[in-house]
C-alpha cells in the first residue's frame, strides 16, 4: 500500500506559499485541496508516472490525510468506481492536490476571500 507521496515541484511551491501565508501546515493546505478538487473535477487523470511526480516535497500519506486516510482513500476509490494501484493513486492525488492549488476559486475559499 502507498505509504508516501511526492508532490510534483510546482504543487510543492504552492503548499508551502499557502501554508505560510494562512499559517496553516502543509499537510492541512494539502488535503483541503485534495477534498476541493475530488468535488469539483469529475474527469480520471491520465494515469502515467512522468517527471512531475518528482522533486517535490515527499509526505508520509497518514500525514497528509490524517487519522481518516481510510476515508480519504475510500473516497477516492468511490470517485472513479475503481480500485487503483499505487501508482494510479499517487497520479490521482497529485492530480487533484495540483490542480486545486492552481484554481483561483480554492484559493479564495481557503483564505476566506
Amino acid at each position: 500500500m502507498l505509504s508516501r507521496l511526492t508532490f510534483a515541484r510546482d504543487t510543492s511551491a504552492l503548499i508551502e506559499e499557502w501554508g505560510k501565508r494562512l499559517h496553516l501546515r502543509p499537510n492541512i493546505v494539502a488535503r483541503n485541496a485534495l477534498m476541493y478538487s475530488l468535488e469539483n473535477d469529475p474527469a480520471l487523470p491520465s494515469i502515467q508516472a512522468d517527471n512531475s511526480l518528482v522533486g517535490g516535497k515527499e509526505m508520509n500519506l497518514l500525514t497528509l490525510l490524517g487519522d481518516d486516510q481510510e476515508i480519504y482513500l475510500m473516497l477516492v476509490i468511490e470517485k472513479y468506481n475503481q480500485k487503483l494501484s499505487d501508482l494510479e493513486l499517487a497520479v490521482v492525488l497529485n492530480h487533484h492536490v495540483g490542480l486545486a492549488m492552481k484554481e483561483e476559486s480554492f484559493l479564495n475559499l481557503i483564505s476566506g476571500v
